[in-house]
């Protein structure tokens, strides 16, 4: 709404904005008094303009106050005799508020029948391959075995700092290996599972991968290899103690 004052004829420019909401229906009796003074007090001195923008846009614009009430009150109507489509054929960009919904059919978006075996998988697998990913993960990252084995025995931590050692080169070694093969496998198991998920792949794929996993990387196994390097690294502390106490008595002597 613009309202010019044409009574003078000094350069005399102003500006104003209000903000609001209007609700569909009719309109509140006390806003249509508080707006309702601008048609009664129009005279020539005074130009009051009107436009309406929206979407679907009206027929007509208003001409004053009491017509612009009519216009809005109407929009309800309006709305409800255009389809959805027939507004989204007109507009490729669509912005506001939807004053209208209608449902589509999800299979429109989603392979249903894909979905419910991929919620099956949750009920009947998912915690074997969450274990699984999260197994895979651990081995890739730097120095997992290594932490593993001074975990279960802290004092081998004077070994493991040295790199020269064979037994810390042969740890490494196959710390390394460890990585690369998980590295591996974690990606077949990422592909495996998003074809699944599009019904590339069933559920047999991947219990296989779960297989492959267990006979190549399994956790047992991996187990009883770091016991074997914590037994001897054990050995060679006793044996740099012994060595360390014939030095001595050597020396006393």
């Amino acid at each position: 709404m613009k309202i010019t004052d044409t009574s003078s004829s000094s350069d005399m420019k102003a500006s104003g904005s209000v903000l609001g909401t209007l609700s569909l229906g009719p309109v509140n009796a006390s806003l249509k008094v508080g707006l309702g003074f601008l048609d009664a007090e129009t005279t020539s001195d005074v130009k009051t303009t009107i436009n309406i923008r929206g979407f679907p846009a009206p027929k007509r614009q208003p001409k004053n106050v009491s017509e612009m009430f009519e216009i809005i009150e109407s929009i309800s109507d309006v709305i409800s005799t255009v389809t959805p489509s027939t507004i989204f054929e007109r507009s490729s960009n669509v912005n506001g508020v939807a004053v209208r919904l209608f449902l589509v059919p999800i299979s429109e978006f989603l392979d249903t029948k894909v979905e419910v075996l991929y919620m099956k998988i949750k009920d009947d697998t998912l915690e074997q391959l969450e274990g699984m990913f999260s197994h895979l993960r651990d081995l890739q990252r730097r120095h997992y075995l290594t932490k593993q084995i001074i975990n279960k025995q802290p004092k081998l931590k004077r070994i493991i700092m040295d790199p020269q050692n064979s037994l810390v080169q042969e740890i490494t070694n196959y710390e390394l290996e460890l990585q690369k093969e998980s590295k591996t496998l974690y990606r077949k198991a990422v592909k495996c599972l998003s074809n699944y998920k599009i019904g590339k792949s069933g559920v047999e794929d991947l219990l296989g991968i779960q297989t492959e996993c267990h006979r190549q990387l399994s956790i047992v196994s991996i187990n009883v290899k770091i016991e074997d390097f914590v037994k001897r690294g054990r050995q060679e502390l006793i044996g740099i103690a012994e060595s360390t106490v014939t030095n001595e008595v050597i020396l006393q002597l």
